[in-house]
């Protein structure tokens, strides 16, 4: 292990950490798989829950700017209006951004928990219940369908918000 840190370090590097310090036991390194586990799951479920967060107050805003724009009942000029649409526009493009990194980093703190039930092999038959076993693994990591329905909810009210504001008189 300390030759591959050599390779891919520099020198400096290299003098700063000992090399006894580089062995670690079976143990020990089975509490650091649970515990960057631990973490992935925890920046999953914070993920969504941000994005739940986002797109509800994305939601709210439209809403209530399409509401008072409905009980306001002025006329508005085309112009005025073709430029509030390009305002709501750019908001659901930069909540369509947040909701993909969403998504993204779901998928990829979801490939480390894979990897890392692996390394643990609790992928493998018979190693910690006999004939079975201990987490069935298909090689991906499904995508978050929650944040799927998200990211269409979103793209939808803001299209329908602008077909209101440009059509709605």
């Amino acid at each position: 292990m300390f030759e591959m840190l050599k390779d891919n370090f520099e020198s400096k590097i290299i003098e700063v950490i000992p090399e006894s310090s580089l062995i670690i036991s079976d143990d020990k390194k089975v509490d650091i798989i649970i515990s960057v586990m631990s973490l992935l799951r925890n920046n999953v479920s914070s993920w969504t829950e941000r994005a739940f967060k986002a797109t509800s107050w994305s939601a709210g805003i439209l809403i209530s700017f399409i509401t008072f724009w409905i009980i306001n009942g002025k006329t508005i000029p085309l112009m005025d209006r073709v430029l509030i649409s390009f305002g709501i526009f750019f908001f659901g493009i930069f909540m369509q951004f947040y909701l993909f990194s969403a998504r993204r980093a779901h998928k990829g703190n979801g490939v480390a928990i894979a990897k890392c039930e692996v390394a643990l092999k609790l992928c493998k038959k018979d190693f910690y219940i006999n004939e079975t076993i201990f987490f069935g693994y298909s090689g991906k990591w499904l995508n978050s369908k929650s944040l799927t329905v998200l990211q269409y909810f979103s793209a939808f009210l803001t299209l329908f918000a602008i077909i209101l504001i440009l059509f709605l008189h």
